[in-house]
């Protein structure tokens, strides 16, 4: 999901995700060898209290984004229980897996398919709409 691109805070890893789809692209035309991307939501597991966990020297010394850095805290926390099943990816991984010609890329998740759906919008109006999204959430 996050090679849609649209999360604050966290470009780096969404740059990382579209060139990972890029780069499979670009093996799949090079190759002939069929190659599918499976973009899941936000999966629930120990990753996202681990994430709090080694990053604690950096939350608390960021003294210009407080409140930034408490909204992604509870992020974290939210994610980690809310979530998708790591089940409920396997399961379709083990799906794809078994047909004879699957898609490019599969969106798993509801909340991958919005920022899928999101991802279309015109970027300026995205970014309108993130922004907003973002002031309210972090309420500054």
């Amino acid at each position: 999901m996050a090679s849609f691109g649209i999360f604050p805070f966290i470009s780096p890893y969404c740059a990382s995700k579209r060139a990972l789809d890029i780069l499979f692209n670009a093996m799949s035309l090079e190759s002939n060898v069929k190659i599918v991307s499976v973009k899941p939501g936000v999966i629930a597991t120990p990753l996202w209290e681990k994430s709090i966990e080694l990053n604690q020297d950096s939350i608390k010394s960021a003294k210009n984004y407080e409140k930034e850095m408490r909204f992604m805290v509870a992020n974290a926390k939210r994610n980690g229980q809310n979530g998708l099943s790591v089940n409920k990816v396997v399961k379709k991984i083990v799906k794809i897996d078994a047909m004879t010609n699957p898609k490019p890329s599969y969106t798993v998740g509801i909340d991958a398919k919005f920022a899928e759906i999101f991802s279309y919008l015109p970027i300026s109006i995205l970014n309108r709409i993130i922004k907003l999204g973002m002031k309210y959430k972090i309420k500054q």
